[in-house]
């Protein structure tokens, strides 16, 4: 039996603590298993349940318990903590109720465009930050593409690589290309292309980073840190994600691959491999607080993608709060078990998550 285990059934006199996975699957997925199984190793009950599963009037849920390898169904009252996926407009309603009485989890960290501000105010991380700005008309891209000739447009709200275009200019215009098809647009389609989408949908602009391998296929690196035991941050991997070699982005969703992240970075870079690991970790291990501090509540995981050039020059390229847990479910789950320990001990302290810092 562990030492983890032991220590906590020693000192737990009173009932478990409860954690609800709340999540849109139909039904527990194979991280919600890990986490299950993870929780039982530290004394925590968990289930899983979906939005429909709640009733808001007598405050019951119907959840699923991992029961020797099989999920059964049971009605419980709310749970401590809330380990949630972030709301919807369909389900802010039911957030805000479960917020009254439970510690949640994940929060929304804002814009792309927003989280750059922090780090550039902060300055730690001012170096692998990538020029940007917000697209209010078709001159912020044709300054960009004068300054850089070759730019990238994105939603700055997250949209996992999708309605991403890599645009440069010709004589014959504006040539644009997803990760589907290429087209070429006069002066006055991509005026009204920008007026329609770019500017309605709040895309930026920056110049493009060509992170690619060897072989020209585009990829970063996926950091994913979260918080584990007593609150502290831990970072989980550095995950090379590939993309087709026709692609604009390394987005795993969309077809791509993952690797290895030493024999990855020795075999693209030699020996700067080595250095450019070490600049890894340091992100990993340094932007989180960096983010955090202009949060008045915890954030409990930071997917962080950077794009590596071939003279091995870092960038920034964003963050987000819900990295998925493909491949390393058992890492994260552990982490996440230790995770809901602390916010139950610190419940008390744990502000809603209603504002954010001002700017130091």
């Amino acid at each position: 039996m562990s030492k983890q285990y032991t220590e906590h059934n020693a000192k737990s006199a009173g009932p478990l603590l409860k954690v609800g996975m709340l999540r849109r699957r139909t039904k527990p997925s194979k991280s919600a298993r890990s986490v299950a199984v993870a929780c039982s190793h530290y004394g925590i009950e968990f289930f899983y349940f979906r939005p429909q599963d709640v009733n808001m009037e007598s405050k019951k849920i119907n959840g699923f318990f991992l029961v020797r390898d099989e999920w059964v169904r049971k009605s419980v009252d709310y749970p401590s903590v809330v380990d949630n996926s972030l709301p919807t407009k369909d389900t802010k309603e039911l957030h805000e109720e479960l917020e009254k009485h439970c510690i949640m989890t994940t929060h929304r960290i804002g814009s792309k465009n927003e989280i750059y501000e922090m780090l550039e105010k902060d300055g730690t991380f001012k170096h692998i930050l990538i020029p940007y700005r917000m697209v209010h008309s078709k001159k912020d891209i044709d300054d960009f593409l004068t300054e850089y000739k070759e730019v990238i447009l994105k939603p700055s709200k997250g949209n996992q690589g999708k309605r991403i275009y890599e645009a440069e200019k010709s004589n014959d215009g504006y040539n644009l290309h997803t990760d589907r098809k290429s087209e070429l647009l006069s002066e006055k389609e991509m005026e009204t292309m920008t007026e329609e989408q770019f500017k309605k949908r709040k895309y930026l602009v920056q110049p493009f980073i060509k992170s690619r391998t060897k072989e020209d296929h585009p990829f970063d690196i996926r950091i994913h840190t979260r918080r584990a035991k007593n609150g502290k941050w831990k970072w989980i991997t550095l995950l090379p994600r590939i993309g087709m070699s026709n692609a604009i982005t390394s987005n795993v969703n969309q077809g791509g691959a993952v690797s290895e992240w030493d024999s990855f970075l020795e075999v693209q870079f030699g020996d700067r491999g080595q250095e450019i690991k070490k600049n890894l970790i340091d992100i990993a291990e340094n932007l989180p607080p960096c983010v955090q501090q202009f949060y008045d509540f915890p954030i409990d995981s930071m997917g962080i993608d950077i794009g590596i050039e071939p003279n091995g020059s870092l960038w920034f390229f964003e963050v987000n709060t819900s990295p998925g847990t493909k491949f390393f479910e058992l890492e994260i789950a552990e982490a996440r078990a230790q995770y809901y320990e602390y916010l139950e001990e610190t419940s008390a302290k744990i502000p809603k998550a209603e504002t954010v810092k001002e700017k130091p």
